[in-house]
């Protein structure tokens, strides 16, 4: 079963469906309607809030999973955003 949900990169929300099997299918598409170099997505913290307004990060295929099954049952906003320590924010914004 996929599911749209929202990817949020700094206000440029796009909808996408999700139908990934795995979490670097994800990170690819992630890459791809942002355009930018895939190896740079793994620069990226991503993460979303449930209905009680708690925060869960998407690092890892386990956490992967536990997002998918939650967008199963409710609407999702996944955001995306530069980590300040990153090698990606180093080379935008110094």
């Amino acid at each position: 079963m996929s599911k749209e949900v929202k990817l949020n990169f700094y206000d440029e929300i796009i909808i996408i469906t999700l139908h990934e099997k795995n979490y670097n299918m994800f990170k690819e598409n992630i890459a791809k309607n942002y355009n930018i170099d895939p190896k740079d997505v793994d620069e990226l913290t991503i993460y979303y809030f449930d209905n009680d307004k708690l925060k869960f990060f998407i690092k890892s295929e386990k956490e992967f999973e536990k997002m998918k099954e939650y967008s199963k049952k409710f609407s999702l906003e996944i955001h995306c955003e530069i980590h300040e320590e990153s090698r990606l924010y180093k080379e935008k914004f110094e």
